[in-house]
């Protein structure tokens, strides 16, 4: 007879292995029907009972039946068997006690505990087909998740697959959300995010609404160059005949243009040009600016001295310290400026240049004329050269004139114009019985005139600036 408050039953299919039925229903009290969901091969038994089962075994010849439910039934339900007529019943009882059996959970899902006996669990299915209570969950076949979220409260998640893949089921042409990608939680701090850019075609990180692009580079860098944008492939290159090359190692920054070297700097050195022909170098520690053209030092300034041209050849030098410029040429110094003025290889100085405001009268050896003041003299010269003038009558003349009078129509005066360093010559051509008669404002070797009465007879004159000379 099966108790009525509860039994047991075990159901396993021909691999041994515990299925669950659909449903259990008592027919009457020595009788149960056992459906399943769909057709199974296997065996059911009815493991354990209690409660009313032993309560019948109080009948002597039905103890033996009430053994066969005590053994399912629990330890407490064979001290209710004890209490039958039957000292027997109550054995039954005993066995009872051995048997397992778990008191009856909501939703619970059964489990076979790999003997004889279908037991209670903590896993729960619950009429909305929710499942809670397990522990760890093998899956065998693939797992799908049709929800809008797959949430694990744990602190690390372990796959053995090499590729994940997000934004699965994607039915347009791109990401047709704009992102995909990783999202960290900060807590109260803004959520930082690891996605790719449909839009940008790109990935960028950062918090979200400050995204950055990640930048990728060439497979194969160059070691020690600094890497450049390449817009067309939309990557960091190092390749190229043009690039900028960092040594840690030494020290030594270049920068290379069309594989021509354009830059270097080693420690303090900064060099433009090519170090190994025409270039610009710049010492920080030396204090010195040096230019090199064809290797050959052309230009060099330091704290005191400062240098054009070449060194050991023809060049300008200032000295600073000695307060001078020199001059080199084929490497002999041909003159410097001091503070005396201008010194000459022979070893004379000039120390002032005279210009058309000044004389040369007095002048010393360590003046300089300028071109203007020379030419002034020169004119001033040039009125004192010979200007020959073929007269037959009264004339003047001035400083530099020869005057050839003709006195065959009469008596024909020279009159002397006053000059200072002046000099005029007058001279009788025809032989008459006329006279030159020369004169001036001042006196003539201390006369009033001087008569030329003789053919070619003549007479020359210089000039103090008031009166004339004979010589």
């Amino acid at each position: 007879m099966l108790g009525v408050q509860y039994v047991n039953v075990e159901t396993v299919d021909s691999n041994d292995l515990a299925i669950i039925p659909a449903e259990i229903e008592f027919v009457d009290t020595t009788s149960l029907i056992i459906t399943f969901a769909e057709a199974v091969s296997g065996h059911a038994a009815v493991t354990s009972g209690g409660g009313q089962a032993g309560t019948s075994g109080t009948s002597g010849s039905s103890g033996t039946s009430g053994s066969s439910g005590t053994s399912g039934s629990s330890g407490t339900s064979g001290t209710s068997g004890s209490s039958g007529t039957s000292g027997s019943s109550g054995t039954s009882g005993s066995s009872g006690t051995s048997s397992v059996a778990s008191a009856s959970i909501d939703n619970a899902v059964a489990r076979y505990d790999g003997t004889t006996d279908i037991q209670g669990s903590s896993v729960i299915l619950d009429d909305n087909d929710n499942m809670s209570g397990i522990n760890n969950l093998t899956v065998g076949g693939d797992l799908f998740v049709d929800g809008t979220a797959f949430v694990v409260f744990q602190e690390n998640v372990s796959t053995s697959d090499n590729i994940i893949t997000l934004n699965y089921g994607e039915p347009g042409h791109g990401v047709t959300a704009g992102t995909a990608g990783i999202e960290i939680d900060r807590g109260t701090a803004t959520n930082y995010w690891f996605v790719f850019e449909e839009t940008t075609d790109t990935f960028r990180i950062g918090e979200i609404g400050s995204l950055q692009a990640v930048a990728t580079r060439e497979d194969s860098p160059v070691d020690t160059r600094v890497p450049w944008w390449n817009d067309t492939e939309k990557r960091f290159d190092t390749t190229g005949d043009t690039y900028i090359e960092i040594d840690v190692d030494t020290t030594e920054v270049s920068i290379i243009s069309d594989n021509e070297p354009g830059y270097y700097q080693v420690g303090t050195l900064l060099t433009l040009g090519d170090i190994t022909d025409t270039d610009i170098a710049i010492s920080q520690d030396a204090n010195l600016i040096e230019m090199h053209a064809a290797t050959v030092s052309v230009f060099n300034v330091t704290d005191n001295t400062q240098r054009l041209g070449v060194s050991t050849d023809t060049n300008i030098v200032v000295n600073q310290p000695s307060d001078y410029i020199a001059f080199e040429v084929a490497n002999t110094e041909e003159g410097r400026f001091t503070t005396n003025g201008l010194q000459l290889k022979s070893g004379a100085s000039v120390n002032e240049i005279l210009d058309s405001g000044d004389t040369l009268d007095g002048s010393t050896d360590d003046q300089l004329a300028t071109a203007s003041l020379i030419k002034f003299k020169i004119d001033e010269l040039a009125d004192q050269l010979v200007n020959v003038q073929d007269v037959n009558s009264d004339s003047t003349a001035a400083s530099g004139d020869v005057v050839l009078a003709d006195t065959g129509g009469g008596d024909v005066t020279v009159d002397l114009q006053e000059s200072v360093n002046a000099q005029i010559t007058v001279k009788k051509l025809t032989a008459d019985g006329n006279d030159v008669i020369v004169t001036a404002n001042g006196t003539l070797d201390g006369a009033a005139q001087i008569v030329l009465d003789t053919q070619y007879q003549s007479v020359t004159l210089v000039c103090d600036g008031t009166n004339w000379f004979v010589v």
